[in-house]
């Protein structure tokens, strides 16, 4: 698709292996060359503060991770270009557009005289330059990587002449936002046709599927009617929880894929697992799964993160902030699970949960939960329509996404290719757009947004929730 731009007629070897050839009119600069560091110190109440995320630098997030320390910040004025240090926060950076303050963790960046922010912005939010900012860092291992200012201050960026710089932010503000139209679309259509599937399966775990049968009522106020012959009984009569886990003695070496929480959202799994070693692994990691097991997430309980173990999944590590739910010899796996994403439920498990930075509930609140039961001769009907219903949507949403992909697939080679030079726009109309914030925006979902100054994973799942 980027082949619609031609590159520029003339260039030279930057000299540097992450850029390669440059136009032969820009220059190459260092980062202390271009920028200065901000290192005043503020407070919270003088100068409000702002989460730095891979949607960019934005007012804090209602559910981000804060710090006790709000004396303790890095003030960031309109203009600054701030980027998360932390390996782990990979992309998370920003050319703000507030007054604000920032946490320690971020590097605060002024542009000097001749630079054009938003270029910049473009440039170090891109993917060539994210990969060798953290190249530069230095740790121990890789979660624990950070890049200092004393480190990145040398990295050398290509720097056209700040008439052509102007050019190519207005030409990438107006791309970059048709693109995120087109995706915004698309995520629309996901969320209608996901909405259109929790409903076939709460119509079939709470109504049934035979409008004839007669609704008595459930005996649970949030409940309500239930269909005649069911029963409503607490997740424990259904189901056992966390019945294996990895041992304190376990061998450094041993290893094994890891999912998080943030790796799960409702119903799906949104990141692949990762492989580690136990001696690398997080304290939090030690939970054991297998196939036909349900999660569902105990801590940050608002984030809805529930999951069936499928065959892919048999064997991994998870989170303690799951309780990882085993279906009783009676109760069906597959089914189980839906019982389980009904609506009714995860708002009973919101409810049922304590603290309110991070909400949370303990495992005996958790399996004295009512669940809906549906006599068994519905039982394996209703199994066999959510299968199939559940099926076509999962096909229509999953196409979706393929298209969501190509699309920021296209929008990250384009930004990468033409703040690197290696296409020439200078000569393509533009209509101005997009401003500030309508540009590389990936999937933003909470754990992705939120600024690390903690560890709620960690800080939640050693909460002890009083009964």
């Amino acid at each position: 698709m980027t082949s619609a731009f031609k590159p520029y007629p003339d260039y030279r070897d930057s000299g540097l292996p992450w850029l390669g050839k440059v136009p032969r009119h820009w220059d190459v600069l260092k980062i202390g060359q271009l920028f200065s560091e901000r290192r005043c110190k503020v407070s919270d109440s003088e100068y409000p503060p702002l989460s730095v995320c891979k949607a960019g630098v934005v007012p804090q997030l209602a559910d981000v991770a804060l710090t006790n320390d709000g004396e303790n910040r890095k003030q960031v004025l309109k203009e600054d270009f701030v980027i998360n240090s932390r390996s782990d926060r990979k992309g998370s950076s920003g050319l703000s557009a507030y007054d604000g303050s920032v946490s320690l963790i971020n590097i605060v960046l002024a542009p000097r005289d001749g630079l054009n922010g938003k270029f910049a912005h473009h440039l170090m939010r891109s993917h060539i330059f994210v990969e060798e900012y953290y190249r530069n860092g230095r740790g121990i291992v890789a979660d624990l990587w950070t890049t200092r200012f004393s480190e990145m201050k040398s990295i050398v960026l290509p720097v056209p002449p700040r008439e052509e710089q102007d050019r190519i932010v207005r030409f990438l503000d107006s791309q970059v936002a048709k693109i995120n139209r087109l995706v915004k679309i698309k995520k629309r259509q996901i969320a209608l046709l996901q909405e259109l599937k929790q409903a076939t399966i709460n119509r079939a775990v709470t109504r049934g599927l035979d409008p004839s049968v007669p609704l008595v009522e459930s005996g649970v106020e949030e409940i309500g009617k239930i269909p005649k012959g069911w029963t409503v009984c607490p997740l424990k009569s259904v189901a056992d929880s966390n019945l294996r886990s990895l041992q304190e003695d376990e061998s450094p070496d041993f290893q094994f894929k890891y999912l998080d929480i943030g790796s799960v959202g409702f119903n799906e799994i949104k990141t692949d697992p990762c492989v580690m070693t136990f001696a690398e692994a997080p304290s939090r990691a030690r939970r054991k799964v297998n196939v036909g097991d349900t999660i569902i997430s105990t801590v940050r309980t608002y984030l809805k993160s529930l999951a069936y173990i499928s065959e892919s999944l048999d064997g991994i590590i998870v989170s303690t902030g799951f309780s990882v739910l085993t279906p009783k010899t009676s109760t069906n796996p597959e089914l189980l699970h839906y019982l389980l994403a009904a609506d009714y439920f995860i708002v009973s498990v919101i409810k049922n949960s304590l603290g309110i930075s991070y909400p949370a509930i303990n495992d005996t609140r958790l399996m004295s939960l009512s669940v809906i039961v549906p006599d068994k001769g519905s039982q394996h009907k209703i199994l066999e329509y959510l299968q199939h219903e559940c099926v076509k949507y999962d096909r229509l949403i999953e196409n979706e996404k393929l298209l969501i992909d190509k699309l920021v697939e296209y929008r990250t080679r384009l930004i990468a290719d033409v703040v690197t030079g290696k296409l020439d726009v200078r000569g393509v109309a533009v209509s101005d757009e997009a401003g500030l914030g309508g540009d590389t925006a990936t999937e933003d979902d909470d754990e992705e947004a939120g600024e690390s100054e903690g560890d709620p994973e960690d800080a939640a799942a050693r909460l002890e929730v009083a009964e």
